[in-house]
């Protein structure tokens, strides 16, 4: 006894050791192993074992059973009845009577153990103990074991903390004193629903610090029931509703920190009553709130400064005993008892492997028997004992359920795994690719990208996580990428692929999660709610729609998500938590095939951070269960061939019959007849030729896990023929109906299969009776739906022996009806007795719908729709159609069944192949669309569904003149290129098969859509010689091509222009390019309206849009082809009944509309429209406008106007809708106020690019044209938006009309179109008619530069011709479709784009969007590879738009100081001084200021050209230069000797979805501190130099800059001094001269003479020697002085100028001033020259002998000279000596004539017919028209085709097929044009005896006689001198 008591003494000790010894101490083995478990066995006492005290000396809760004794003793336990208390503790009271339950508990240390047996009585449910209710039985237990913080009974929010399950504990951390903590403990697994009569609750509870926890009871409705309070001191305080104040319940010393709280509460008193540690404290007490209708949840939280963590423990719900009839009883147990209520864990791949909980009573007091199938395997008592085996058992588990002598038996089937079969619910890793954890920044695993166009926060690895930051939510997306390695294409997985990664965030806000392909197609999406919950976005069915499914379920803080993969099949399953969300899920975007990426991104949030984590791709072994159905996936006919079939399932080799697959499924073969096909090997045995074919099934049974399958594939193994004759009469007898279709033969709908060989190689030739209908290569045509089927009959001729005949019925299409998704009665209206009870949506009292609106009031909606038809044609008589200009070529394809992108921008030309020989084909391609020296892709695809195959000698062929070439017609002459990459691609299950740079090509489509008998031919031809100054004419696509077969119909195909350019003819696949064009012939439905296997993600957008439709109409009405009308309202109906009216987004339902609304009327009169169908239509259209585009929620500028203005077209074009009016006026009244939030109050459109400016300022020209024609007015502010929007749009295109591809623009060619005469006409602005016609037309602007203040755009130009010098740059900081391009320039000269931007390559992501968005693609500074502020914005309000801070326009020079907000994210600045010395060059001077000026930082300042520049750069002179071997070019010269120059490749847009690379020139400084540039940007055309110096100043380049400029251009030699102040205005000396001032420029012939004086912000400039040459009292704004041979001209900004405070002196003579163009007088003082303000009739001269000289001028504008001759003011600079010449000036006085760039007139040069007839209509005065099309020789957008349409009308010029506008005109066409001019004024007559004099007259042709002696009487001409005509 003394050493029993001694060895407790020393255990507590011991335990105490434990405490406070360090964790590396050495262990402390003060006893052996007997005193261990002695000492283990005194210590663990009854108490210690409970949870709760005993109740009334019994137990009522589960028990507490360690396994681990205090002095280290292995302590494992066993019940007597682990009914009532589970081995593990767990205790369930039995039913009607205590039992009594010895738990005996076995101490080991080492060899050494003894027992104890602990003895306890357990109370049943009807005994009541301490006041507690008789209960009936446990509804709901959880003890918290699984780890998982997340179940249907829980529902858990820790904002300020986290919510996990550890150790068998809820715990409910509290990390922070805002927000909110707590968990919801539901009485049922639906938390809409409660327990809504007595119920009993209870659980432990227990927390780390005496804090305050908060307990509340609630019904479904929140109505509170209880409130309790846990304080500090371990009391229980309460809320009582008798005193409506906190009064003290219980509690003491030992529920300080933990006890069990137990509940009862009852709706029926409305009272509650409460137990702490099984002690009544709380009696009946009443609920605080009235009307509780039950119990749904327990809240428990902390708030306020409690930061403390709580545990849960334990929870259970009782059912309260109630007497109810047996029956009930049972019934009810029945019900509750469930196969998950019986698992003690969740069954892992189906099956069960752990002990079940068989209760021997119901929740609802029923006796439970069980029995078992088989004991041996499931015991009566819920054990489980697993077989030694690989394989699942089954077994049944069978309850009897009975109450007195009612009973019910329920059975729960069981899968019981062996030993040693694999048995898992998730997805296991089969082959690890990837994986990174993140904790070295420096070495990652997988590429991390955050895309550009929406990086808006920050992104840092961080304590093992990647962390995202959110920095700015006024943007829509801030995100990430992780990537499969390092993120190549060609790294892309297929197959079975795991992806995981861990996703944690620090504020519930949500982020979502895609998971992408290589062509950035969405696999599925994952949001991740605010709340916790998760939807995941996937499709149904392969190609069904996508759409988002609600998991409901809660996980606030982290999520570990799992993602199976099965690319095959394109199908997901997802684990969120360990839990499996949904599995099977089809990808959103069809046929997705591969895995590259994941991209987890935030939207539209406040600021707050998500972390990655544990990011992991692996090969993957799916779920134990599901491996079959993956392996029967890859058990598939072809995959056992071993050689491919003769045809389709017909065989003639062995077959490989494999017994094992991938993923462990097992094979046994099966064969009908193993004689034939070998089941064993797979070797065939083929019938004698005598016999017949033998069709064998081939039945593989699979079995994998407990699962089984079989599957079957049918083979026809051919007879061993010998002979020729064996083979044909073979191929006679196997061609049967089924060998040609799969259809039924009497309704045939799609191509049948008419081969022209059989499968015996035989040839065979087609008839059919009606090839209308059904061709010889079996494609059909079926009739028109107003049509009859067609019986067909088809003869096959075998080998020309024999013949057998097949009919068929080819189906009429089916008449599309009114599907009524708008019932009749809501359209029409219903009336019922004396009103409508619906309102009809149309207007009965509108002029002609009387008749429709009797017929609805009557409910015969039949006849209502009859007569709203007839109204409908009714009224298209009284309306005028209008054609669109034909696209025939283009609108064929679409007939045909094509379907493109962006208009008509890939149809290229149609052709066919005839022979079945190689033949040399000659596609002509009107416009090749070739331009600035990219490569150019054309795809050739077949035309028609059918078996005909066109084969191409390819680029390796022998014979090397039948390889492809492409001709190409450039300025007159034909040059020809070899094509760079030939490749087929073929579908199907080829998607992923490269077929190589073979010799042959192939073009073929038949069968189904994509499937395997679908290739295409893709030749590509390097055009690197086009610049953009060629005249491109045509071109001809040349290549050797045999058809397949001998049909007798050619094989027509379309060549298609394709914008995929990187492609390897080795490695190209369908899969590996996108796809922008798609062919739906012959497809049963044909278009799905839904993007397509590796589409463009516009592609699905547009297809939807109806693009053509308008075209294909007035095809029909050209030609009056039925087929296009019919194909018209076809595609309508097929859209309307397939897809929803919002399809698939609002912008592409607008446009949609605008399409429909510009054709419907055209379509009412058609045969095929019918009263069903035009109410559909009419229906579909009010829907679209009315519910999809009136109440849309788009927030993007274009999308707004482009919905709203075609919900107007639609209201318009049917005044009928009774909401019609209304709606208009709505739409003018959102546009009215939509103006000032779309518009900068300069002019400058919000979103920030080129192209959709455009768009929308034409919808608000056209929403301003319905306002005043329908009698409304607009504010004179909308006005002035408008004009100031047409001024930047017009201002947006380059000299000639080039777009300047700024942000996500389209590149474009020069097109000098007309845009805004409508303008002109209601606000007389004819400076912006001069710049929107390019000079032909009104008055020419003063300025030539302007600066946008509000928007921060600038704009710089030399002057206003064609060719003039351009610059753009802006410091918007962003907006919605723009790049990271602030600061960045655009410059074009000399008509070529010199320093080019990328524009947007495409819309669909990925890395070459990225790059296109770049801050590095732009030229612009780059600091630390960082791109600048996000683009992305909805508002004008933008605080991220830069700074201007200096700005001038000067006609001799610009200047502007602007810095850029883009870098204020990581600490640095960029400020950029950009200055246009007119018209030569750009001086760029960038400043760049870090926060941090110890840091070294990382800077490129880069100058993008064109991809054929042929860059040039020399890092020793500081250059980079372009090579154009024609044309302009441009030297961009640095003056910074420590900056590095290189060379790098960015991208630049060739068409939409074509990127190519692009060079581009870089200057590279890595420096700490302020960092400077200095950059001349020279551009020239023919010869040019540039050479720039450093001039070193007193202070460093970071307060003031200077360079020595020598150009040399075309052998003008000149040196520019410049000078630039950053900090302030000293005066400073560089080189020979000093100034000071903001800016100062002096130029200096190559004489060394003063040519020009430049002063900016300042008021002296001098030489260094102290000379003045320029001084002004006070500081001017801006000044710049030009001498030109004595000529002095003056120009300032300020026109107010105080010029007579100003001196120069150039230091040479003067002759004459001008200042602002116009005559000043002067004042000499030797060569300095002051003037005069005065500006009257005297030029004013330098006189040697006198100060002052002044004379008159004369009255034609010249002057005296000091010899007394008179000096003419000439407009041109070679009419001097010219017969013509007082002509020529009176015509220029009058603007008819212009002259050329290089102010000479050429009066002796040739006039084309053009030139003539645009300048007749000028003097004429004749009224504009706009041309449509009147000559094939005349473009719409040539500049003088309004000329030539305006004579056409006048009756000047004859209308003929050509006009030959480049011809020079003749005398006679003279004759005529001028006689007809006249003749528009005149009724003047030749007198009859009037004759012709001249000495040739008889030369004269007759069609010009009366002409020419029409003008000749009226002497308007008199003939040559020689008296020759």
């Amino acid at each position: 006894m003394i050493r029993k008591i001694l060895s407790v003494i020393i255990a507590v000790m011991i335990c105490f050791v434990s405490f406070v010894l360090a964790d590396d101490m050495p262990e402390l083995k003060l006893f052996d192993d007997t005193d261990t478990v002695n000492t283990d066995k005194a210590l663990l006492t009854i108490e210690s074992l409970l949870r709760a005290p005993l109740a009334n000396g019994c137990l009522i809760d589960s028990l507490n059973l360690p396994l681990k004794g205090a002095g280290g003793s292995d302590i494992s336990w066993q019940s007597s009845d682990t009914a009532v208390i589970s081995d593990s503790g767990l205790v369930t009271r039995p039913f009607d009577n205590d039992k009594t339950v010895t738990m005996t508990a076995t101490f080991v240390s080492g060899e050494k153990s003894t027992t104890e047996n602990y003895t306890f009585t357990v109370a049943s449910y009807q005994t009541s103990v301490e006041g507690m209710p008789k209960l009936m039985g446990r509804v709901y237990h959880d003890e918290f074991d699984d780890d998982n913080p997340s179940s249907d009974h829980l529902l858990s929010n820790a904002s300020a903390g986290s919510i996990t399950e550890e150790n068998g504990k809820l715990k409910l951390t509290r990390l922070n004193s805002s927000g909110n903590s707590f968990v919801r403990l539901f009485t049922t697994n639906s938390r809409t629903n409660e327990i809504s009569e007595k119920v009993f609750t209870e659980y432990d509870i227990s927390r780390e610090a005496q804090k305050t926890v908060l307990i509340r009871a609630y019904d479904v409705k929140e109505r509170c029931i209880a409130s309790l309070d846990w304080n500090a001191e371990g009391y229980i305080q309460y809320y009582n509703k008798d005193t409506d104040g906190w009064d003290k319940a219980a509690g003491d010393e030992l529920s300080k920190n933990k006890f069990k709280l137990s509940l009862l509460t009852n709706p029926e008193t409305q009272t509650y009553s409460v137990w702490m540690n099984n002690k009544l404290i709380l009696d009946s007490q009443k609920m605080r709130s009235n009307g509780v209708t039950g119990l749904c949840y327990v809240q428990i939280y902390m708030e306020g400064s409690n930061t403390t963590t709580v545990n849960i423990d334990s929870y259970s719900v009782y059912n309260i005993w109630k007497d109810i009839s047996d029956e009930e009883r049972v019934n009810a147990d029945f019900e509750a008892l469930t196969k998950d209520s019986i698992l003690s864990k969740p069954e892992a791949g189906g099956m069960t492997d752990s002990d079940l909980i068989l209760p021997s009573n119901g929740a609802f007091g029923s006796i439970i028997t069980w029995t078992s199938s088989d004991p041996s395997v499931v015991g009566t008592d819920g054990k489980i004992y697993r077989p030694d085996d690989d394989v699942g058992h089954n077994v049944t588990v069978t309850a009897e359920i009975q109450s007195g002598s009612v009973q019910k038996e329920k059975s729960f089937d069981l899968i019981i795994p062996g030993v040693l079969l694999e048995i898992t619910d998730e997805m296991t890793v089969k082959n690890m690719v990837c994986e990174e954890n993140f904790e070295d920044p420096k070495h990652m695993n997988v590429r991390m990208a955050h895309e550009p166009s929406d990086a808006t926060g920050t992104y840092e690895i961080k304590n093992g996580k990647y962390n995202v930051t959110r920095a700015d939510n006024s943007l829509p997306l801030t995100y990430i990428r992780m990537y499969v390695g390092d993120g190549q294409i060609e790294n892309a997985l297929e197959g079975v692929i795991g992806v995981e990664f861990t996703v944690s965030r620090d504020a519930e806000k949500a982020v979502e999660i895609r998971i992408n392909d290589r062509a950035q197609a969405n696999f599925l999406s994952i949001t991740w709610t605010n709340s916790g919950n998760i939807i995941i976005a996937h499709a149904d069915t392969p190609t069904g729609s996508s759409y988002w499914d609600n998991m409901n379920v809660s996980f606030p803080k982290e999520l570990k998500v799992k993602i199976l993969l099965d690319c095959r099949r394109s199908l997901a399953t997802v684990w969120i938590n360990d839990k499996l969300m949904k599995t099977d899920m089809y990808s959103r975007t069809a046929g997705i095939t591969n895995y590259l990426f994941t991209q987890i991104y935030s939207e539209k949030s406040d600021y707050f951070t998500f972390s990655v984590d544990d990011y992991k791709v692996y090969e993957a072994m799916p779920p134990s269960l599901s491996r079959l159905d993956y392996d029967s996936f890859s058990l598939t006919q072809k995959s056992i061939l071993t050689k491919d079939p003769v045809m389709d399932n017909f065989i003639d080799a062995d077959l490989n019959l494999y017994t094992s697959m991938d993923f462990g499924t097992k094979i046994k073969w099966e064969s009908s007849n193993p004689a034939i096909i070998d089941p064993d090997t797979g070797i065939i045995t083929r019938p004698d030729a005598s016999e017949h074919d033998e069709t064998v099934t081939l039945t593989a049974h699979m079995r994998n896990c407990t699962r089984e399958e079989t599957k079957q594939f049918d083979f026809v193994v051919l007879r061993g023929t010998k002979t020729t004759d064996e083979a044909e009469k073979a191929d006679y007898d196997t061609l049967s109906e089924a060998l040609i279709t799969r259809q039924n033969p009497t309704e045939i709908k799609e191509s049948l299969n008419l081969m022209s060989t059989g499968v015996y190689g035989s040839s065979i030739s087609w008839q059919s009776s009606d090839v209308s209908v059904l061709m010889p290569s079996g494609r059909v045509k079926r009739p028109r739906w107003n049509h009859n089927d067609v019986k067909v009959t088809v003869t096959a001729t075998v080998a020309d022996k024999y013949t057998k005949s097949f009919e068929f019925i080819v189906k009429a299409d089916e008449k599309p009806t009114d599907k009524q998704k708008l019932k009749d009665e809501a359209f029409f209206g219903t009336y019922l007795g004396d009103k409508w009870t619906i309102k009809p949506l149309l207007n009965y009292e509108y002029e002609g719908m009387e008749k429709v609106g009797e017929a609805a009031k009557a409910g015969d909606y039949t006849l209502a729709k009859e007569e709203l038809l007839k109204h409908m044609k009714e009224r298209t008589k009284k309306s005028s159609i209008s054609l669109s200009p034909r696209k025939a070529g283009w609108v064929d394809s679409i007939l045909a069944g094509m379907s493109d992108m962006q208009s008509d921008a890939y149809y290229a030309a149609a052709s066919q192949v005839d022979s079945c020989e190689y033949d040399k084909i000659t596609v002509h391609i009107a416009n090749p669309k070739v331009t600035n020296a990219v490569s150019k892709t054309f795809r050739l695809m077949s035309k028609y569904n059918d078996p005909v195959e066109i084969i191409i000698a390819g680029k390796n062929c022998e014979n090397e003149n039948m390889r492809p070439r492409f001709v190409l017609y450039v300025n007159g002459t034909a040059r020809t290129y070899e094509a760079s990459h030939a490749a087929t691609v073929r579908t199907g299950e080829y998607t992923d098969t490269p077929l190589g740079g073979t010799s042959e090509l192939r073009v073929k489509m038949f069968g189904e859509f994509l499937g395997n008998e679908t290739y295409n031919t893709l030749i590509q031809f390097d055009f690197d010689d086009i610049t953009e100054n060629d005249t491109v004419e045509y071109g001809e696509l040349v290549f050797y091509a045999k058809k397949s077969n001998s049909y007798s119909e050619p094989k027509e195909f379309y060549v298609m222009r394709d914008s995929n350019s990187n492609w390897d003819d080795e490695t190209v696949t369908w899969n590996s390019l996108k796809s922008y064009v798609h062919n739906y012939s012959g497809l049963d439905g044909e278009l799905t309206w839904e993007n397509v296997l590796h589409s463009d993600v516009e592609y699905a957008y547009q297809c939807c849009r109806f693009y053509g439709y308008r075209e294909m109409m007035s095809e029909y009405l050209y030609t009056r082809n039925e087929d296009y009308a019919y194909c018209v309202l076809k595609r309508m109906m097929d859209f309307i009944n397939d897809k929803t009216y919002g399809w698939p987004r609002t912008l592409d339902t607008a446009v949609r509309m605008e399409a429909w609304a510009g054709i419907f009327n055209y379509l009412v009169d058609l045969d095929y429209m019918d009263p069903d169908i035009c109410a559909a239509i009419i229906k579909e259209m009010y829907q679209s406008a009315v519910l999809c585009l009136m109440p849309s929620s788009a927030t993007t500028a274009n999308w707004i106007q482009t919905e709203k203005m075609n919900a107007y077209h639609v209201m318009n074009l049917f005044p009928e809708f009774a909401e019609s009016d209304d709606i208009k006026s709505e739409i003018q009244n959102i546009y009215s106020e939509m103006i000032f939030n779309d518009y900068y109050d300069d002019g400058a459109y919000i979103e920030d690019t080129t192209g959709y400016n455009t768009g929308a300022l034409s919808q608000y020209i056209t929403i301003r044209k319905f306002i005043t024609e329908s009698g409304g007015t607009v504010s004179p502010e909308f006005d002035e938006i408008i004009k100031k929007g047409a001024y930047w749009n017009l201002l947006m295109f380059a000299p000639g009309g080039t777009p300047t591809a700024y942000g996500d623009g389209g590149p474009g060619s020069s097109s000098l179109t007309t845009r805004y005469q409508q303008l002109v006409d209601w606000y007389g602005d004819y400076e912006l008619q001069y710049i929107d016609t390019y000079g032909t037309k009104g008055i020419e602007p003063s300025w030539t530069s302007r600066l946008y203040p509000t928007s921060s755009y600038a704009f710089m130009r030399s002057d206003w011709s064609n060719k003039a010098h351009y610059l753009f740059t802006n410091v918007r900081g962003g907006g919605t479709h723009g790049h990271y391009d602030d600061n960045s320039l655009i410059i074009f000269a000399y008509g070529r784009n010199l320093i080019c931007d990328a524009g947007y390559v495409s819309y669909s992501g990925g890395d070459e969007r990225a790059l296109a968005m770049s801050t590095l693609n732009h030229n612009t500074i780059e600091i630390n590879g960082e791109n600048q502020q996000s683009p992305k914005t909805y508002t004008l309000k933008f605080d991220n738009i830069g700074e201007t801070t200096a700005w001038t326009a000067n006609k001799k020079f610009d200047f502007l100081s602007q810095r850029t907000k883009g870098y204020d994210k990581i600490g640095n600045s960029h400020k950029r001084t950009t200055t246009f010395i007119k018209p030569d060059f750009w001086i760029v001077s960038d400043y760049c200021s870090p926060t941090d000026k110890t840091e070294i930082n990382k800077y490129k300042q880069t100058w993008h050209m064109l991809p054929n520049s042929n860059l040039k750069y020399d890092d020793k002179t500081k250059k980079v230069w372009s090579e154009f071997e024609t044309g302009a070019n441009i030297i961009a010269a640095g003056a910074d000797s420590d900056a590095a120059v290189s060379e790098g490749t960015g991208i630049y847009t060739a068409t939409y979805g074509q990127g190519v690379s692009a060079p581009y020139g870089c200057y590279e400084k890595n420096a700490a501190g302020d960092v400077t540039f200095d950059t001349v940007l020279f551009p020239y055309e023919g010869r040019g130099s540039i050479s720039v110096e450093r001039i070193e100043l007193d202070v460093p380049t970071t307060s003031a800059t200077a360079l020595k400029i020598n150009t040399d251009k075309n052998g003008v030699v000149e040196t520019t001094y410049y000078v630039l102040n950053y900090t302030d205005e000293t005066q400073r000396t560089f080189d020979k001269y000093a100034a000071d001032g903001q800016m100062a420029v002096i130029r200096e012939s190559k004489a060394g003479n003063i040519t020009e004086i430049i002063l900016n912000n300042g008021n002296m400039v001098t030489t260094k020697d102290g000379i003045v040459l320029l001084d002004t009292d006070e500081n001017v704004k801006d000044i710049s002085a030009e001498l030109v041979n004595g000529t002095l001209r003056i120009e300032s900004s300020d026109e107010n100028i105080d010029l007579s405070k100003i001196r120069i002196n150039f230091l040479q003579n003067i002759n004459e001033v001008y200042v602002n163009g116009k005559y000043k007088k002067f004042y000499l003082d030797g060569n300095t020259v002051t003037i005069s303000g005065e500006t009257a009739n005297e030029v004013v001269k330098n006189d040697k002998n006198s100060q002052t000289g002044i004379v008159d001028r004369d009255s034609s504008g010249g002057g005296t000279a000091p010899g007394g001759d008179i000096i003419p003011l000439l407009p041109f600079t070679d009419i001097e000596n010219h017969w013509a010449k007082d002509y020529i000036i009176k015509a220029s006085k009058k603007s008819l004539l212009k002259g050329y760039e290089d102010k000479t007139f050429r009066p002796d040069s040739n006039i084309t017919r053009a030139e003539f007839t645009s300048l007749v209509c000028r003097a004429f005065v004749i009224e504009s028209k706009n041309y449509n099309g009147e000559f094939s020789d005349v473009s719409e957008s040539d500049w003088y085709a309004e000329s030539v349409a305006s004579a056409v009308h006048a009756g000047i010029v004859s209308y003929d097929t050509f006009f030959r506008p480049q011809d020079n005109i003749t005398r006679e066409e003279i004759c005529k044009i001028l006689a007809c001019a006249i003749k528009l004024t005149s009724d003047d007559e030749v007198s009859e005896d009037f004759e012709l004099s001249y000495t040739d007259k008889d030369s004269i042709s007759e069609w010009a006689k009366k002409y020419v002696k029409y003008l000749s009487f009226k002497k308007y001409i008199t003939g040559r001198s020689d008296g020759r005509f």
